[in-house]
């Protein structure tokens, strides 16, 4: 599984009903002026806050971040400098409906929240990536003088399943390798 992938699936299983909710609510029927929710409605901003969101839909114009794609992995983290400007913006600025102002200031620092963590997984998945690939050399090197229960590759096992590395691929790696037996023949993993 790719760094990409991991971060996707954790993703998935840690935001997806949060992620959902938010969603809804900005495709849904609640707009405030010409820019503020999904969709451009006019030409002119309607008060402050509206200004704020034409900012911010310039802004993820300028990042590539579309409508759809602003919900997925990527659209969470190229967002974030956008999102935190808004959360600014807004914050500071007039609006002619409060309590839209304070959703929207709630569902962008979410967003913003998501997207810290996010970043943080980026950085995660990749070191397993990483250290999966050092394992996967690792045991290239030594397969042939190693039993299938080493210490050296419980070792490792433990290591990597402490970084986030799902058993399955862990196993996986390990099944692909053919040990070094005491019967002097070859034994595979499985």
């Amino acid at each position: 599984m790719g760094a990409l992938e991991r971060v996707r699936k954790w993703f998935e299983d840690q935001y997806d009903a949060q992620v959902a909710e938010m969603q809804a609510w900005w495709d849904g029927a609640t707009k405030h002026g010409c820019f503020c929710g999904a969709g451009n409605r006019c030409d002119e901003p309607e008060d402050g806050l509206d200004g704020c969101c034409q900012a911010h839909d310039a802004a993820y114009g300028a990042a590539n971040i579309s409508a759809d794609a602003m919900w997925d992995v990527n659209g969470f983290i190229a967002g974030k400098a956008a999102d935190i400007a808004l959360i600014e913006c807004a914050g500071s600025n007039d609006s002619t409906d409060a309590e839209y102002q304070a959703h929207l200031i709630a569902m962008f620092s979410a967003r913003v929240q998501i997207a810290e963590v996010l970043e943080t997984w980026t950085e995660q998945a990749r070191q397993i990536e990483e250290e999966i690939d050092s394992f996967r050399r690792w045991l290239g090197e030594h397969a042939p003088s190693l039993q299938a229960d080493a210490s050296d590759v419980q070792q490792y096992r433990e290591y990597l399943g402490g970084l986030g590395a799902a058993p399955e691929e862990i196993d996986s790696e390990i099944a692909a390798v053919t040990f070094g037996g005491d019967a002097g023949g070859d034994t595979a993993l499985a």
